[in-house]
C-alpha cells in the first residue's frame, strides 16, 4: 500500500514539474517574441530617422558619422554597430528611437566611411581608362572579329 502511495505522489510531482517546464518555455517563447517586436520597430525608426528629403522617388539616407550598421540578434535584441563615443551615441539613439531597447556595440569602420571608399572604388573601375589598365593587368584582351569581305 505505501509503495502505491508512493507511486502516486511520484507521477503526481512529474506531471506538475512538466506543466512547470512547458509553462517556462512558453514565457520564455513570448518574452523572445515581444523583444524581437520591440526591435523590429526600434531598427525600423532608427531606420527612418536617417531618411533625408529627397526631391525624387529615391530615398536617400543619411547616416550619422557614428553609425556602423544594425541587426537583430538570435535573441531578438536590437545590436547596433557604433564608431566613437558610446555615451553621446546612446542620447542621441534613445531620441531617434524613444527608448532604451537595444544593446551598442563598437567597430572600427562607420557605415558613411565605407560607403566612401565604396564610392571611390566604383568610381575608379568605372572610368574607361582604368577598365583598360584593369583588364590588361589580369590578362583579359579584347579580340574584335571582322568577317572577311569577298
Amino acid at each position: 500500500m505505501m509503495k502505491k502511495i508512493m507511486n502516486l505522489v511520484l507521477l503526481i510531482i512529474i506531471v506538475f514539474a512538466q506543466v512547470d517546464c512547458n509553462n517556462k518555455n512558453d514565457k520564455q517563447k513570448e518574452t523572445k517574441d515581444k523583444r524581437m517586436s520591440i526591435s523590429s520597430e526600434n531598427y525600423q525608426k532608427l531606420i527612418k530617422s536617417f531618411k533625408k528629403e529627397s526631391t525624387d522617388f529615391n530615398q536617400v539616407l543619411d547616416y550619422p558619422v557614428y553609425f556602423a550598421g544594425a541587426f537583430i540578434d538570435s535573441t531578438g535584441m536590437l545590436i547596433i554597430n557604433i564608431t566613437g563615443d558610446s555615451i553621446t551615441v546612446k542620447r542621441d539613439i534613445i531620441e531617434r528611437i524613444g527608448n532604451q531597447h537595444f544593446l551598442l556595440q563598437e567597430k572600427k569602420y562607420s557605415s558613411r566611411e565605407l560607403i566612401q571608399i565604396m564610392d571611390t572604388i566604383n568610381k575608379f573601375m568605372l572610368d574607361s581608362t582604368n577598365q583598360k589598365i584593369i583588364l590588361n593587368n589580369i590578362g583579359i584582351h579584347t579580340v574584335v572579329y571582322t568577317t572577311p569581305q569577298l
